[in-house]
């Protein structure tokens, strides 16, 4: 196989959706030998990598997909502690995607989760809006501090 920054390498790969010509992610590794063969290295899957449950296969990566080798993104610390939604990796990734301008892509696959998260991941209560009507609310007892909110 051709890496951009390894060069030519010699892998040897069971996996069932492994094909000539697809890309995916190669994992440097001790040589080893596989069935008689010098194996440079290993093609993961998505558990391997531990993005997600899949071990069915290799990660199959879109061709478009543009990978810049030893990316870094520095981020300021006060960021990360003042904004809740960027604790997790799918915050800081649609971040990232905003700030590139490019689409977020959700790798998440329902399939591989448990029966009993896959209705947490659409609630219904987000597609739907909600009013709600308030009466006869006593501003005075309020006090100022609250009434001058609503």
């Amino acid at each position: 196989m051709e890496t951009k920054r390894y060069g030519k390498k010699t892998v040897v790969c069971g996996a069932p959706n492994c094909r000539a010509g697809m890309q995916t992610v190669y994992v440097p590794a001790a040589m080893s030998v596989i069935q008689g063969v010098e194996s440079d290295g290993m093609l993961a899957s998505g558990l391997e990598l531990g993005i997600n449950r899949d071990h069915s296969g290799i990660v199959e990566l879109d061709a478009e997909l543009l990978l810049a080798a030893d990316s870094i993104i520095e981020v300021d610390n006060k960021s990360l502690t003042h904004r809740p939604d960027l604790w997790g990796h799918h915050g800081m990734a649609r971040e990232v995607a905003a700030i590139t301008r490019q689409p977020l892509r959700d790798p998440v696959r329902l399939e591989l989760l448990p029966e009993h998260l896959h209705r947490l991941r659409q609630p219904a209560f987000l597609s739907e809006r909600r009013q709600v009507e308030i009466r006869h609310v006593d501003l005075q007892a309020l006090g100022h501090m609250v009434s001058d909110h609503l």
